[in-house]
């Protein structure tokens, strides 16, 4: 489909409400191996995005983006071996 796809090589996306037994599932899985990449708090949204490195290159990259007025979240996860400088350029 995508004809360029910045190193990613598989994506999984998933999306649901913030007080759901999935989504504490996915805050309580073990994220020791990742580094906090980007923070941001907006006024009705929190995102956090989590990246595993290997040889400069990342290697996982975890996106969660919660609105805080409807209490939805999505998250992302991509996995491959994606350029640093390449990261401004993928879009979900």
């Amino acid at each position: 489909i995508f004809s360029d796809c910045y190193g990613v090589k598989k994506v999984h996306v998933c999306s649901g409400l913030h007080n759901s037994d999935e989504y504490k599932d996915l805050l309580n899985t073990d994220i020791d191996d990742y580094e906090l990449f980007v923070s941001s708090n907006e006024k009705d949204e929190k995102v956090r995005i989590w990246i595993k490195t290997k040889k400069k290159k990342i290697t996982d990259m975890v996106i969660i983006s919660l609105d805080t007025k409807t209490q939805l979240y999505d998250l992302v996860k991509l996995k491959g071996k994606i350029d640093l400088k390449d990261v401004s350029n993928i879009k979900y």
